[in-house]
């Protein structure tokens, strides 16, 4: 995950990235609550211009170790 905050004309702008992901958050308060170092399951909406986010929950290291294992398989 690459979390990008940036100035612009418009104000500020903040991205994260996950994998070849990008959402554009809308609000300081959502990019901060969203650290680097844990792992989430996001259910987002996928178009051709943005994805949406719908939820973000963050995982237990018990369960993000169990996805890690799922999916090295």
């Amino acid at each position: 995950m690459i979390r990008t905050k940036r100035s612009t004309s418009l104000g500020m702008s903040y991205i994260i990235k996950i994998g070849k992901t990008k959402f554009i958050i809308a609000y300081p308060k959502q990019f901060e609550a969203i650290d680097n170092g844990k792992n989430y399951r996001i259910y987002y909406i996928h178009t051709s211009h943005v994805h949406i986010i719908l939820s973000v929950k963050e995982l237990s290291a018990a369960i993000a170790a169990q996805v890690k294992m799922n999916n090295e398989k």
